[in-house]
Parts: structure tokens; sequence; C-alpha cells
């Protein structure tokens, strides 16, 4: 059995939450989510199940409504957020 994937702290501070403050600031009246509440929306290893990957690219939401896409599935934004999923390290 391969070893679990590990979020790394200091890649999500440097590479991620900048990106989410600028998009998820606009919309939310809640801040972006921090590292502790962002590894409860990810599958490690797996994007097609880490719901943090999936609504920002315009994925549906658990009350069934689509959420604004954000970004494109591919685009830049898309591809740090999937190598931190999938064990990036700072």
């Amino acid at each position: 059995e391969p070893p679990a994937t590990v979020l790394d702290k200091g890649f999500f501070d440097a590479n991620l939450l900048p990106s989410f403050v600028k998009s998820c600031d606009r919309c939310h009246d809640n801040p972006a989510p921090t590292y502790e509440e962002a590894v409860l929306l990810v599958v490690p290893g797996d994007i097609s199940k880490s719901i943090l990957y999936l609504l920002p690219a315009g994925g549906v939401m658990s009350d069934g409504d689509k959420h604004p896409a954000k970004w494109k599935v591919g685009s830049a934004e898309a591809a740090v957020l999937e190598s931190w999923i999938n064990g990036a390290k700072l």
C-alpha cells in the first residue's frame, strides 16, 4: 500500500491561501478557508473527491446549486491546488 498523501501547510499558506483570499472573499462574507478548514474539504491524493477542488471549478454544492466557476480545470490555479492535494511540499 502506498504511503498516505500529506497536505503540506507551508505549501498551502504560500501558494493557495493568497488565491483563495482573492477569489473567495469577493463573494463570501466569511474569509477564505484556513489550512485547518481546507484539509476537511480535501481527499488527499484524489481531486475527483475533493470539494475544495471541485466547487471553485463550478461544481454542484450540497443544496444542488452550482458554485460560480472561479477557475477552469487545467488552469494554473487548478494545477497548483491539484499538486497540493497530490502531496506537493514547500
